[in-house]
Protein backbone atom coordinates (compact mmCIF):
# COMPACT_ATOMS: atom_id res chain seq x y z
CA UNK A 1 0.00 0.00 0.00
CA UNK A 2 2.39 2.50 0.31
CA UNK A 3 3.40 2.78 -2.98
CA UNK A 4 -0.31 4.24 -3.44
CA UNK A 5 1.37 7.60 -2.82
CA UNK A 6 -0.72 9.31 -4.87
CA UNK A 7 -3.85 8.25 -3.08
CA UNK A 8 -6.52 10.29 -2.42
CA UNK A 9 -9.79 8.49 -0.65
CA UNK A 10 -9.00 5.77 1.46
CA UNK A 11 -12.34 4.06 2.41
CA UNK A 12 -12.40 1.06 4.78
CA UNK A 13 -15.21 1.55 7.32
CA UNK A 14 -17.15 -1.64 6.53
CA UNK A 15 -13.69 -3.50 6.77
CA UNK A 16 -14.89 -4.95 10.49
CA UNK A 17 -13.07 -7.97 9.87
CA UNK A 18 -9.79 -6.11 10.16
CA UNK A 19 -7.78 -6.32 13.55
CA UNK A 20 -5.20 -3.34 13.36
CA UNK A 21 -3.65 -0.91 10.35
CA UNK A 22 -0.12 -0.79 9.77
CA UNK A 23 1.80 2.11 11.84
CA UNK A 24 3.73 4.97 9.81
CA UNK A 25 1.49 3.70 6.63
CA UNK A 26 -0.43 7.28 6.68
CA UNK A 27 2.06 9.57 5.78
CA UNK A 28 3.18 7.48 2.98
CA UNK A 29 -0.30 9.67 1.54
CA UNK A 30 0.61 13.33 1.13
CA UNK A 31 -2.44 13.47 -1.09
CA UNK A 32 -5.24 11.80 1.06
CA UNK A 33 -8.45 13.96 1.12
CA UNK A 34 -11.06 11.22 2.49
CA UNK A 35 -10.31 8.90 4.61
CA UNK A 36 -12.90 6.29 6.47
CA UNK A 37 -12.26 3.71 9.08
CA UNK A 38 -14.05 1.16 10.86
CA UNK A 39 -14.36 1.66 14.32
CA UNK A 40 -12.31 -0.84 16.11
CA UNK A 41 -8.92 0.38 14.32
CA UNK A 42 -7.19 3.06 16.22
CA UNK A 43 -4.23 5.00 15.00
CA UNK A 44 -2.12 7.06 16.43
CA UNK A 45 -3.93 10.79 16.43
CA UNK A 46 -0.23 12.35 15.11
CA UNK A 47 -0.78 10.27 11.67
CA UNK A 48 -4.06 11.51 11.25
CA UNK A 49 -2.94 15.19 11.81
CA UNK A 50 0.22 14.98 9.49
CA UNK A 51 -2.78 13.99 6.40
CA UNK A 52 -2.47 17.84 5.39
CA UNK A 53 -4.70 17.82 2.41
CA UNK A 54 -7.33 15.70 4.93
CA UNK A 55 -11.02 16.59 4.32
CA UNK A 56 -12.49 14.07 5.37
CA UNK A 57 -12.89 11.70 8.35
CA UNK A 58 -14.79 9.06 9.55
CA UNK A 59 -13.47 6.85 12.21
CA UNK A 60 -12.34 6.27 16.28
CA UNK A 61 -10.00 8.59 18.27
CA UNK A 62 -8.90 7.52 21.21
CA UNK A 63 -9.72 9.83 23.78
CA UNK A 64 -10.63 13.76 24.39
CA UNK A 65 -7.28 14.92 24.32
CA UNK A 66 -6.86 13.39 20.58
CA UNK A 67 -10.27 14.80 19.65
CA UNK A 68 -8.83 18.17 20.76
CA UNK A 69 -5.62 17.48 19.04
CA UNK A 70 -7.82 16.52 16.30
CA UNK A 71 -10.08 19.57 16.01
CA UNK A 72 -7.28 21.84 16.47
CA UNK A 73 -5.45 20.62 13.50
CA UNK A 74 -8.13 20.71 11.42
CA UNK A 75 -9.28 24.54 12.53
CA UNK A 76 -6.27 25.42 11.33
CA UNK A 77 -6.36 24.28 7.51
CA UNK A 78 -8.29 27.22 6.19
CA UNK A 79 -10.63 25.33 4.67
CA UNK A 80 -13.97 23.41 4.94
CA UNK A 81 -13.29 19.54 6.75
CA UNK A 82 -15.89 16.97 7.29
CA UNK A 83 -15.72 14.55 10.47
CA UNK A 84 -17.90 12.26 12.08
CA UNK A 85 -15.92 10.49 15.11
CA UNK A 86 -16.30 7.81 17.44
CA UNK A 87 -14.17 8.66 20.90
CA UNK A 88 -13.89 4.90 21.79
CA UNK A 89 -13.43 3.77 25.53
CA UNK A 90 -10.43 1.68 27.02
CA UNK A 91 -11.47 -1.50 25.07
CA UNK A 92 -11.50 0.47 21.80
CA UNK A 93 -15.48 0.26 21.85
CA UNK A 94 -17.49 3.07 20.53
CA UNK A 95 -18.21 5.09 23.72
CA UNK A 96 -21.52 6.22 22.76
CA UNK A 97 -22.15 9.10 24.74
CA UNK A 98 -19.31 10.80 22.25
CA UNK A 99 -20.19 11.07 19.02
CA UNK A 100 -19.43 13.65 17.07
CA UNK A 101 -20.06 14.92 14.04
CA UNK A 102 -18.71 18.28 11.99
CA UNK A 103 -20.22 18.65 8.19
CA UNK A 104 -18.38 22.24 6.85
CA UNK A 105 -17.17 23.85 9.84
Amino acid sequence: MEKLVNLKCLLMSGADHLKMFPRNLLPNFPYLQCLHLPHQILIPIEEVKSLKQLQEYVGPIKDMHDLNLFIRSQQSKGYDTNYSIVVTDCMGQPDTQSVYHNFNW
